[in-house]
């Protein structure tokens, strides 16, 4: 069972706003409770990491009785969304009065906001391990050499390492590496906005070389 106390409760019946919903936080490693009523959500309201309210659900909600507390927003799917303020949004924004909810916002437009939010309730994965910066006097010292052969020693120990290239004016690490025609996400490719990417879906988005993830310019 999943544990609600580090996970986001949603309360709706809209498979699409689900569907939103679960991609967003699959990306940063947050799991999500999903309740179909009003009356159910009790049981996980206080104790969520953050709540969501569909717009399918949000006047039930508003008057479910629910006890006050932080970390509340309703959510509407904006796909057909009518430019216009209407009646029915000003509807949505009276429930989240009554809610005290911080936002109204649309998916997938507003998917940046909301990645910002949760990606401050993530849990964050505190394992062990070592964090090794290697900076060069001057360029061509050769860092990025040394940085490659620690790598290289340390998977022969039985390390996982994740090679990461911190230099956005070098030739790229993948050079350095021989593995510059090899598939998976380079600096360019992600866009984790001001919040987090979880470490798993990083790394398994990632090249690798002889063992080596590696993140490259």
């Amino acid at each position: 069972m999943t544990n609600s106390t580090n996970s986001v409760l949603l309360l709706t019946q809209d498979s699409t706003l689900v569907a939103e919903v679960v991609r967003l936080t699959q990306a940063i490693g947050i799991d999500v409770v999903v309740e179909d009523n009003p009356l159910r959500g009790h049981r996980h309201w206080t104790s969520a990491a953050y709540v969501l309210v569909g717009d399918d659900l949000a006047a039930e909600c508003a008057d479910a009785g629910y006890p006050k507390r932080d970390g509340i927003a309703i959510i509407h799917s904006d796909r057909d969304a009518s430019p216009e303020v209407s009646e029915w949004e000003r509807g949505l924004w009276k429930c989240a009065v009554s809610l005290s909810a911080e936002n109204v916002v649309g998916l997938p437009s507003a998917q940046f906001w909301l990645d910002q939010k949760l990606s401050h309730v993530a849990p964050i994965d505190l394992g062990a391990g070592n964090l090794i910066a290697v900076m060069p006097g001057s360029g061509g010292a050769g860092s990025s050499t040394f940085a490659v052969n620690l790598g290289l020693r340390a998977v022969s120990k039985g390390e996982s390492v994740l090679l990461i290239d911190a230099d956005p004016l070098g030739a790229g690490i993948d050079l350095t590496l021989g593995s510059e025609e090899i598939a998976g996400a380079r600096w360019c490719d992600i866009d984790p906005g001001v919040g987090r990417i979880a470490a798993d879906t990083l790394k398994s988005a990632l090249p690798q070389f002889q063992g080596i993830a590696f993140l490259s310019h």
